[in-house]
């Protein structure tokens, strides 16, 4: 099902102590779309998604799914299911009553909880782990049995707060595949909260970037990447290789963004900076430099080690430039 959020504002605090947490947020997330929320601690990610479950008061705006206003409907009563990043499963429970929790607070029989439990747990490739202990399991384990148990009372929307966060970085790329795919096998519509770029462009179809409550940039992984909009954006979306147009075009205002093979040492380069740091990487070394203006600072690739301390020109190829614009937040 659909999600509609209209003018969505939460605050904390009162008087001079308040704080917005979500400042006019419009989100329009359609059926079965795997939609991703960026942005850093403490930007309002984990307090939308609250929200939007109901576990929060608003202050102002609706939350509709399909159509119906949810905005002063209980969190019980949602449609709605939320996967936090901790888990929180049950310890004196077996992984099958973990996962049937919210079937046997709404009454459905047990006969039916059984059933339901065990084919979620043989979507998440768990079959056979009914009768463990959660405590039993590894990390990714749990984070299965979570999504289990979110989608047991086949929730219209799913939110997924950094459901990976607590995780080694070697599972998060298969943990992650693995959900999509659930999610899509459900056809469930999903939000996926993250601070990690790489994991919001693989889950999602699109994206939001939240900048201090407020969304500042939605689009697709592709439209983003190439036109974020702003610095803070094309930061988020690791874009950090970021100079002054002005470098690169004199006279020209805003930032541009340079991709590693956009720029190519060369003896003749028409642009130059002193080496201050170079690695070996990925068969060839980085080079970080800094230029003549004594603030820009680019990394770049050298076919061989440079010298800490000396000085390297280069060249680049502005049709790999992406122009980032100069508005601010």
């Amino acid at each position: 099902m659909s999600l509609e959020i209209e003018g969505l504002s939460v605050t904390y605090g009162s008087g001079n102590l308040t704080s917005h947490a979500v400042r006019n947020i419009d989100l329009d997330i359609g059926t079965g779309e795997r939609f991703a929320v960026m942005g850093p601690s403490g930007s309002g990610k984990s307090t939308l998604l609250r929200a939007i479950a109901g576990l929060i008061p608003i202050d102002a705006g609706t939350i509709a799914i399909d159509g119906a206003v949810m905005t002063d409907t209980p969190a019980h009563r949602r449609p709605v299911g939320l996967m936090f990043q901790d888990y929180a499963l049950f310890p004196h429970m077996t992984v099958a009553e973990n996962v049937a929790y919210g079937l046997r607070m709404a009454g459905v029989s047990p006969d039916d909880r059984t059933n339901r439990s065990g084919q979620l747990l043989e979507l998440v490739g768990l079959d056979g782990f009914q009768d463990r202990n959660p405590t039993t399991l590894s990390g990714g384990e749990q984070q299965r049995v979570a999504l289990a148990r979110t989608l047991a009372p086949e929730p219209s929307v799913v939110l997924l707060d950094e459901p990976l966060g607590s995780l080694d970085i070697s599972l998060r790329k298969s943990l992650l595949a693995e959900t999509r795919s659930t999610l899509e096998a459900v056809g469930a519509t999903s939000i996926y909260v993250t601070h990690d770029s790489a994991e919001a462009f693989a889950f999602c179809d699109r994206l939001a970037i939240i900048h201090d409550g407020a969304v500042i940039r939605i689009g697709t992984p592709h439209d983003i990447w190439n036109e974020p909009r702003s610095e803070f954006a094309a930061r988020a979306i690791g874009q950090s290789n970021l100079l002054p147009l002005d470098v690169l075009e004199p006279g020209r205002p805003g930032v541009a963004f340079v991709p590693l093979e956009a720029a190519e040492v060369d003896a003749g380069g028409a642009l130059m900076g002193a080496v201050e740091a170079s690695k070996f990487e990925g068969g060839d070394h980085l080079v970080t430099v800094r230029l003549p203006d004594g603030a820009s600072v680019l990394d770049l690739r050298a076919p061989q080690d440079v010298g800490v301390g000396s000085t390297i020109r280069f060249n680049i190829d502005l049709r790999k430039v992406i122009v980032v614009s100069v508005d601010e937040v």
